[in-house]
């Protein structure tokens, strides 16, 4: 089988304007620059495209700080809408310190879902996510997002991550996320941390609380009820072909598709050795669909026998992370399993089924003969 997942990310650079606490590229070395230039980005996308064909569903951009390559999204956006068609969701993640009136009306333009991170008031937010020289973000960020006029703000989001120690300020920083504006909002955790019991009680009051207020009028301009995702695996060979096709492959700013974001961004692209254990591909010759589903298999064995089979959304993120920096996988396996359960019984998880297949998503004929 050559299952090919159904999302590419796109990692266009290595270098951040930021260096926030739990980032996963934390051990990267940012001194050796990094990055795709559009020809590499439309190989990358189209050797995808014409592997995934209907199966295809995002496209994702990241980083790195995409805002840093301003030019390079002005004439990237346009490109990816008009192959992918209008049936594809395509997004950006973005820390916010570059974010403008006119940045905001390209992503809108394009039909490209901008999301800026901020992790909610400023006390949290500080916490984690600070620049380069350890600073504070808060005031940047939450600045450009009010700068922007009410219509602009409601067309983009806000990803917000949650740690054990934000954790217990989660309902107030939902208020305040609500009070920007803005049309939506992504919430997950932080990959690898471990909760304890106390960790697990201060969550569980705070999505109480969070799940009150965003059931009335006061969750703002956000179309639907914010929700952590999480997923359900189970040994078996219908749940492994499922698994397979879900999650990404990410194109790294060297050029090399890696089975996850997680390694694009990390050190893997830096080291040859690395990069020969974890590439599965490049844009010149395109995807190494059984070095793709060899990996996926090696996850789902490592989920499946840790005797849990709820997992957050992150499953993959955690999975890859422990193999660049290997620590007690089970462990954090466990701690996303109650953290999981703790969603459920509060409603306020959303689960991404394993099981049946999603629909396919209707794209342009460009997309699926390769032109571009």
């Amino acid at each position: 089988m050559t299952t090919i997942p159904e999302e590419i990310d796109i990692c266009v650079s290595n270098q951040c304007n930021m260096r926030c606490r739990y980032c996963y590229s934390g051990l990267l070395d940012r001194s050796r620059a990094q990055k795709l230039d559009l020809r590499r980005i439309k190989l990358a996308v189209l050797h995808y495209l014409r592997a995934a064909g209907l199966r295809a569903e995002k496209i994702s951009i990241s980083g790195g700080e995409p805002l840093l390559e301003k030019k390079l999204l002005a004439a990237l956006l346009p490109w990816l809408r008009k192959e992918a068609g209008p049936g594809m969701r395509i997004e950006c993640f973005s820390n916010g310190l570059l974010l403008d009136r006119p940045t905001a009306e390209l992503f809108r333009r394009s039909n490209v879902h901008l999301r800026i991170s901020l992790d909610g008031a400023a006390r949290s937010h500080d916490l984690n996510r600070v620049t380069c020289g350890g600073g504070p973000s808060f005031r940047r960020v939450t600045a450009n997002i009010k700068a922007l006029p009410p219509d602009l703000r409601r067309v983009i989001g806000i990803s917000t991550t949650v740690t054990r120690t934000t954790a217990p300020y989660l309902s107030e920083n939902i208020k305040f996320l609500a009070s920007l504006g803005a049309g939506d909002l992504g919430l997950s955790f932080a990959v690898q941390e471990k909760w304890g019991r106390s960790d697990l009680g201060a969550l569980r009051r705070e999505l109480r609380a969070a799940a009150r207020y965003l059931s009335g009028p006061g969750r703002g301009a956000f179309g639907e009820i914010p929700k952590f995702g999480y997923k359900s695996l189970r040994p078996g060979k219908a749940w492994l072909e499922k698994f397979c096709g879900q999650g990404e492959v990410s194109i790294g700013p060297d050029g090399v598709f890696y089975p996850c974001s997680i390694i694009s961004a990390s050190r893997a692209a830096q080291d040859p050795k690395l990069r020969a254990r974890y590439g599965v591909g490049d844009c010149v010759s395109g995807l190494d669909l059984a070095k793709v589903r060899a990996s996926r298999e090696e996850a789902f064995r490592a989920a499946t026998a840790s005797g849990q089979s709820l997992f957050l959304a992150c499953l993959l993120c955690i999975y890859y992370k422990d193999l660049l920096e290997p620590g007690d996988l089970n462990a954090v396996f466990k701690s996303s399993a109650d953290i999981v359960r703790v969603l459920r019984e509060e409603g306020m998880g959303s689960e991404n089924p394993d099981l049946p297949p999603a629909p396919a998503v209707k794209r342009s004929r460009a997309a699926l003969s390769g032109r571009g």
